[in-house]
Formats: C-alpha cells, structure tokens, sequence
C-alpha cells in the first residue's frame, strides 16, 4: 500500500498580512492539500532547558511547497513548519515536523 493513500486530513498552508499598526489584518489560504497528520512530542535541549521541538508530523506528497517558517492550519489549529525533509531524496513525499502556535 502507498503512503498517499494516508493522506485523509486536509491541511492548509496560509499567510498572514500584517497591518500598519503591526497587528494581523487578513488571514488568507495559500494551499490546501491532503497529508497524513499524527502526534509526535520531539523534545530537544537548548541552552540546557528541555524544550518541544515539534508536536506533530505530517506526510504529504513531495510537489507540495513547504518551507521552515511557514505556517500550517489543521485541525482548525495552527501549527508553524518547524522541519522539512525530502524523505530519502526521493522525491517521493515529505515529512514535516510542525510545532502548534498559542
């Protein structure tokens, strides 16, 4: 069975303007695509705290453009693409590590 065939969730990657006065004016849907969403809980050490790094990973077809930085709606959530990997340098799918936004 193929990975794509995981994908059942539909994520969106969106953009958000910036007004003059520096507070968020348009929340607007760059993409919508289908992936595979699951838990995760990565920590990692940074200056000697224990911190999470990532609390979901996603798998998603290889053609969708996605960039650290970017942020992510799910779920009716936002998480921030804190990670991404070309699995195997395959050009197959790639895996995501996303971190949810407060």
């Amino acid at each position: 069975m193929a990975i794509d065939n995981f994908y059942d969730q539909t994520v969106s990657r969106i953009t958000l303007t910036t007004g003059s006065w520096g507070t968020t004016a348009t929340r607007s849907t760059a993409a919508t695509f289908l992936a595979a969403v699951n838990p995760y809980g990565d920590e990692r050490y940074a200056a000697d705290k224990k911190t999470v790094f990532a609390d979901y990973k996603m798998f998603c077809d290889a053609a969708v453009t996605l960039n650290e930085g970017d942020l992510i709606r799910w779920n009716a959530k936002d998480y921030r693409v804190v990670f991404v990997k070309n699995t195997f340098s395959m050009g197959h799918h790639k895996r995501v590590a996303l971190k949810r936004q407060s």
